[in-house]
């Protein structure tokens, strides 16, 4: 039996230590209905170009990876879909690539229920802030990230394209900087170019745009914000903030992955798939391939006619993906380094 100052503490405690019930099969559901209403709007008529027609099965499977950011299509988007088809897309990519890390969160926020104190000490160690972090705090700078990335991606690439295609209108070329500046940050892999980004090959600031912005999505939104808080410039480590481990692990494997699958196309397309590069466009297409495999999915060159060597290290590189709460697939770099590092101990016969 508790006592009267015992059981006061206790239910004083309770309601902040006991996470409350939240029915997350909403996630996975709001998922489905996304899906289906894309299907419903890409099946429609007038999605399509002029002549065009998608069957229900063909419209359901590129509802499924838009939404789930995988890149795969049966059809061609640009050839087959009008701008109102390619919104649809847009809006899909854009909604599903912020995925089941802001849906969660959300969740949370709308019930008005809170998270327990060993999940915001999760969050905040995560983070890397040194004073307490709710949850709400999370979910914006999530929001905001996305945000300036795509806008400074849009911009960029519309700044670019307007000086190399001065005969396009305004608006055609801010539609494809949007569609393209989105799908690179949600790491979707989908283009509304024919060629695909294959049109851009020559073009080294504008592949360096699409870069940066899939390699910020597959880093993930915690990396980001952990290094939002991080102020490398203070002296005071209590003013400075801290890298978390997972944040040191993620950027270590984002750098040794995109090097090593650099060098190896590299070595071995160098006079292969690559043969057609001039001089450092071959670095430029190597580094491509190398980002986009892992995380986006877009391309510039030929990866069905490349050497056998070359697919196998992509295959690795797909496998891996990208880092935790990421627009990225694959089992995802942290989870691959603790595999590595737990297997090399066993090895040596270390303590775990």
């Amino acid at each position: 039996m508790l006592s009267s100052s015992e059981h006061a503490k206790s239910s004083w405690t309770q309601p902040i230590i006991r996470r409350q019930e939240v029915d997350l099969r909403i996630i996975p559901l709001g998922f489905l209905v996304l899906i289906t209403v894309g299907t419903f709007l890409l099946v429609l008529p007038w999605a399509h170009q002029t002549g065009q027609f998608i069957g229900t099965l063909d419209a359901f499977f590129l509802s499924v990876s838009a939404t789930c950011v995988t890149g795969l299509s049966t059809v061609n988007v640009a050839e087959t879909f009008n701008a109102f088809g390619q919104g649809v897309i847009l809006a899909l990519i854009q909604l599903g690539g912020l995925g089941i890390f802001t849906a969660s969160i959300l969740l949370v926020l709308l019930t008005g229920q809170r998270l327990s104190l060993a999940d915001e000490h999760t969050i905040r160690t995560t983070v890397g802030k040194l004073r307490r972090v709710r949850s709400v705090d999370v979910f914006a700078y999530a929001r905001v990230f996305v945000i300036v990335f795509e806008l400074a991606g849009t911009l960029a690439l519309f700044v670019q394209l307007a000086d190399l295609s001065p005969d396009k209108s305004v608006g055609q070329l801010l539609w494809k900087s949007v569609f393209h500046a989105v799908s690179a940050f949600c790491n979707a892999g989908i283009s509304i170019y024919p060629e695909g980004l294959a049109l851009w090959r020559r073009h080294a600031g504008l592949l360096a745009v699409v870069e940066i912005l899939a390699i910020a999505g597959g880093i993930g939104l915690m990396t980001l914000i952990n290094l939002r808080y991080y102020y490398f410039w203070r002296h005071d480590p209590r003013r400075r903030g801290y890298l978390t481990l997972q944040t040191k692990v993620s950027l270590a494997m984002a750098a040794l992955l995109l090097t090593a699958g650099t060098f190896s196309t590299l070595s071995f397309e160098f006079h292969h798939t690559l043969d057609d590069a001039a001089g450092w466009e071959r670095v430029s297409w190597a580094f491509f391939h190398s980002a986009m495999t892992r995380t986006a999915g877009f391309n510039v060159v030929d990866v069905g006619g490349m050497n056998q060597p070359t697919l196998l290290v992509t295959l690795l590189l797909m496998f891996v993906g990208g880092a935790p709460g990421s627009m990225a697939g694959g089992i995802k770099t942290v989870t691959f380094a603790v595999l590595v590092l737990t297997a090399w101990a066993a090895l040596r016969r270390d303590p775990l």
